[in-house]
């Protein structure tokens, strides 16, 4: 089961749409909901508006080291402020267009073309940590995927789920798959 933890945005549902049209069960949880989640679970930490705010509910699921987890947008930004990170406003601040995304080798990028163009719709990007790995940066080498060096952890700054990224669902993919071959 995927459980999405929605953070008020309508993004949210179109996430879940690309996870069940990938075969795999949803549940869209709010963000402070309490549940149990069992070992062959995943976390996704769904966008939304505002900045990055940490809570116990939110620090309880991400202490969860046996649970994956992918952050998307605000979601990535929760998931590395909680390992450290910092968050700052970005160079290039974009809502609801395309950016050129430059990758590195990487299992979670199979079949996706190491530049391509994904949407973005934030202000924000993080300056990663040691934990913090990065697989995909823009122009400005601002963090846009990256994973955690020990955990099932990924987080992903621009929108997977939008049409304008059309290696999103591939991306998504890619990520899940892994989580399930090698965690």
């Amino acid at each position: 089961m995927i459980y999405i933890l929605d953070n008020s945005d309508s993004f949210t549902y179109n996430i879940s749409v690309i996870f069940e049209k990938l075969k795999y069960s949803t549940k869209i949880l709010n963000y402070n909901s309490k549940f149990k989640f069992k070992n062959k679970d995943i976390i996704c930490l769904g966008p939304g508006t505002g900045v990055p705010k940490l809570n116990k509910n939110i620090n309880n699921i991400l202490s969860l080291k046996h649970i994956p987890k992918i952050g998307i947008c605000l979601g990535h930004q929760i998931i590395c402020k909680f390992f450290g990170c910092k968050i700052k406003i970005s160079k290039n601040v974009i809502h609801g267009d395309t950016e050129y995304v430059y990758s590195r080798n990487s299992l979670i990028l199979n079949n996706i073309p190491k530049i391509s163009k994904f949407c973005r719709y934030n202000s924000l990007f993080i300056l990663k940590k040691k934990k913090i790995r990065l697989v995909s940066y823009n122009f400005y080498n601002e963090a846009m995927l990256i994973m955690h060096s020990k955990n099932p952890v990924f987080g992903i700054q621009f929108h997977p789920e939008s049409l304008m990224s059309f290696y999103g669902i591939r991306l998504i993919k890619n990520i899940v798959l892994f989580i399930e071959n090698y965690v």
